[in-house]
């Protein structure tokens, strides 16, 4: 599979992606099974992964297919992974090792294309809240933009400017952390800005970002 370039677009339409859903858990170590989960549609779909950075996570499978890695920070425990869904319903598997820990997985199914490489960019938020994503070039293709946030504040939250918030939990109990997941498709526009805020002296535990377009 080859990533990191160009999405060609099925019939000139603009690459758009759809939310499928969010599974979190909590006390539990590397490797896990996220079991009977939505897998969205069958084609193309990209996983977010966010969670305590006491751990390694090495790989992530849907529906028993293996996915590769698009961007990570922090071991993979702030990281997006694409890969081919069979649809319905099934298991998301996480691979590698850690302490006791608190995780959530976002699913996205990627729309309107006709082959498997993707132009993306990913950002990883460990200063400077609040953070925009400004795209630039190529509006007629649109743009996407998929992100999850843990602030570093158990009465944290995060506030959405121009993205739609999917899920938004607290994990309560010891070093109890707000977990937020929100995405976007844009399309035909000239300019945009996507900003995630999190609220005053939550710094950034866990905060990744990814644009497509």
């Amino acid at each position: 599979m080859s990533l990191g370039q160009r999405l060609i677009s099925a019939n000139n339409t603009p690459v758009s992606i759809s939310y499928i859903g969010t599974n979190s858990k909590t006390g539990f170590t590397l490797p896990q099974t996220f079991s009977s989960v939505s897998l969205g549609s069958a084609g193309f779909v990209i996983v977010g992964v966010i969670g305590q950075e006491t751990g390694t996570l090495t790989g992530v499978s849907v529906g028993g297919n293996a996915c590769s890695l698009l961007y990570e920070s922090g071991s993979g425990i702030g990281s997006f992974w694409y890969g081919v869904t069979p649809g319905g319903t099934g298991n998301v598997v996480l691979s590698g090792s850690s302490a006791s820990m608190r995780m959530a997985i976002a699913q996205w199914n990627v729309n309107d294309f006709v082959n498997d490489a993707l132009n993306y960019t990913g950002y990883a938020l460990v200063s400077g809240d609040p953070h925009t994503i400004t795209p630039t070039g190529q509006p007629e293709k649109g743009w996407s933009v998929l992100a999850m946030t843990q602030p570093g504040n158990a009465n944290g939250f995060t506030a959405w400017t121009n993205m739609t918030q999917h899920w938004d939990a607290n994990f309560t109990g010891a070093a109890s952390r707000p977990y937020s997941v929100a995405s976007t498709s844009v399309v035909g526009t000239t300019s945009g800005t996507f900003t995630s805020d999190l609220s005053t002296g939550a710094a950034p535990y866990s905060h990744v970002k990814l644009l497509i377009r």
